[in-house]
């Protein structure tokens, strides 16, 4: 018999042992992998979250300079109140209204003693307005802000501050927390 017709016959297919084996090691190695792949998936919603306030803080503070204007982002946490620690006139506001909860946008004022926007005002109404409404748990399912600052910036990109110097953006979801800090001189950062 030739080299060719012995190799013919020898390869007819895998044993039952080889596909055994073979579906063992693909089973361990699946379920080795499955654990990270599932933590994330459930911390890209809290990590995408947290990375769009930092890019939306930045977004406002660069809006304040090249405009030179005070903007600022207004955020509603989970219990619908909204916290400004010096971008009101009186030094001090608290916003509560239930059907913001989860919610922000960027809004601006032309004078440091000016009105801002109110929260029904839109971008049609109100040229003061600057973003839409951002509603964060339809954006990132199961992500919800525990705590949350106004942080509001001068004309100079300066976070403007009366009772501390660093404000907090806190959310939470499935996959764990992120806070998003902003110091006084607007520098953004995440852990």
């Amino acid at each position: 018999m030739t080299d060719r017709g012995r190799f013919q016959r020898e390869a007819r297919g895998v044993t039952a042992i080889e596909l055994i084996i073979v579906v063992c090691i693909l089973g361990t190695l699946a379920a080795v992998a499955m654990p990270g792949i599932l933590g994330g998936i459930l911390r890209s919603g809290v990590d995408g979250s947290a990375r769009r306030f930092s890019e939306d803080l930045r977004l406002t503070q660069s809006t304040a300079i090249s405009e030179g204007v005070q903007t600022r982002l207004l955020v509603f946490n989970s219990s619908g109140q909204a916290h400004d620690h010096g971008g009101s006139p009186s030094g001090t506001m608290s916003i509560t209204n239930t059907a913001m909860a989860n919610k922000y946008r960027i809004e601006r004022r032309t004078s440091p003693l000016g009105s801002w926007p109110a929260v029904t005002d839109n971008r049609g109404t109100n040229p003061n307005v600057l973003t839409e409404w951002n509603d964060i748990p339809l954006n990132y399912r199961g992500v919800t802000i525990d705590e949350a600052d106004t942080v509001v910036f001068n004309s100079q990109g300066f976070q403007i501050t009366s009772a501390t110097d660093l404000r907090t953006i806190r959310v939470t979801g499935p996959g764990g927390t992120k806070t998003v800090s902003i110091s006084n001189i607007g520098r953004v950062s995440f852990q």
